[in-house]
């Protein structure tokens, strides 16, 4: 059993983007808390989708928590190898692919097309189309950012330790290219006023400060991610956590 957990938090986001496409109209009011729950919905699904991941490599779940910047699977893949760990974190976003085949076979149901890049009349065909999107932007964003700790820094810090590099040239690896990418998130979302990614890059600064503040103590070891790493490329089983 997962246990689902929503902040209040979220639950304000809710409200306020809801809010948000109310200011056009009674129907993007409408609109607006149909693709919330699309979004909600969406979340759960890649997240459950690294918790069954984690269950087939004998790993355990705590819990699903949602927040405003996404969902967190609290789980454990201490006993897993490091292909095992990206299998894990490849999961979630491949769920994004049944639920764009899903959304897209509704779209042509609805709008007798599947044009994601035009214009479509109708309630529907719009709430289709805009799902579609969701679909496509969290897969990209998963998997095409690995600024950690996203889907994408553990599919890189995993196929690191696939390959033996040490622990700490990984940290350093993880650390470079997640700075820039954060700082490169919050530019450009300070360029088209979207707060959202300037939280989401912040965020992800924030934990990579984490991760250096142990590399630069020595006690990389000690972070959950690298914390059964350094044992495991040395010998004939490479892991790393999973996060």
């Amino acid at each position: 059993t997962v246990v689902l957990e929503i902040t209040l938090p979220f639950l304000i986001y809710f409200a306020l983007t809801t809010l948000a496409y109310g200011i056009f109209g009674w129907e993007w009011f409408g609109l607006g808390i149909l693709l919330n729950f699309v979004l909600l919905k969406t979340v759960l699904i890649h997240e459950l989708g690294h918790c069954a991941a984690a269950k087939i490599v004998g790993g355990s779940v705590s819990h699903i928590l949602l927040w405003p910047l996404g969902g967190l699977a609290y789980i454990s893949t201490e006993d897993a190898s490091a292909k095992g760990d990206l299998f894990v974190a490849v999961a979630g976003p491949l769920t994004h692919a049944p639920m764009l085949a899903f959304w897209a076979l509704m779209l042509y149901a609805t709008s007798g097309k599947v044009d994601l890049m035009g214009t479509v009349d109708g309630f529907l065909p719009v709430l289709c189309r805009e799902a579609c999107w969701i679909q496509i932007l969290l897969f990209c964003f998963n998997l095409l950012v690995p600024a950690y700790p996203l889907d994408a820094s553990r599919v890189l810090v995993s196929f690191l330790a696939m390959c033996r590099v040490s622990m700490d040239a990984a940290a350093t690896v993880v650390i470079a290219i997640s700075v820039l990418l954060s700082a490169a998130l919050i530019a450009y979302g300070f360029w088209v006023v979207n707060f959202m990614t300037v939280f989401v890059g912040a965020w992800c600064l924030a934990e990579t400060s984490k991760v250096y503040t142990l590399k630069a103590a020595g006690r990389l070891q000690e972070h959950p991610t690298f914390a059964k790493y350094q044992r495991q490329t040395s010998g004939p089983t490479w892991t790393v956590q999973a996060v």
